[in-house]
């Protein structure tokens, strides 16, 4: 069956992790929770922990992933009056707007017939698709 799995936030680190040293920004991997943290790519919480276990929005992912790119490439800025050819543009949180329109700019990540969907969760082969396109840009 083509059963799509939600990513859990420890999957993300870890897929995140890979591809950040695939783009040479780290060599450590060993712990991905911490060299996400370390890259910036992922926040703990504010008491310090780490959520390993919520599961990855598709505007979470575009804003990890906007992380990754300007750590690599340096500035890339967003337009984000391509949100408008999204029905559901205006639903995109205020600090995923920019993320979610790079990603539409660079056609890393398209929307569906109902919208960017940006509350929905990414699954692992979204995000397995995603850092591939990234890591051959």
């Amino acid at each position: 069956g083509t059963s799509q799995s939600s990513l859990t936030r420890a999957q993300f680190a870890r897929l995140a992790a890979n591809a950040a040293r695939t783009l040479g920004l780290t060599e450590d991997v060993s712990d991905p929770v911490a060299a996400v943290q370390r890259l910036g790519l992922m926040q703990p919480n504010a008491d310090g922990t780490f959520d390993t276990t919520s599961h990855v929005t598709r505007e979470m992912a575009a804003t990890v992933l906007l992380r990754m790119l300007r750590a690599y490439g340096g500035v890339i800025a967003g337009d984000v009056s391509v949100l408008s050819r999204y029905p559901d543009g205006a639903s995109v949180a205020d600090w995923a707007k920019d993320a979610v329109a790079v990603m539409t700019q660079y056609e890393l990540m398209n929307g569906t017939a109902k919208g960017f969907e940006p509350q929905s969760e990414m699954t692992l082969e979204q995000c397995v698709t995603l850092l591939v396109r990234i890591c051959q840009m």
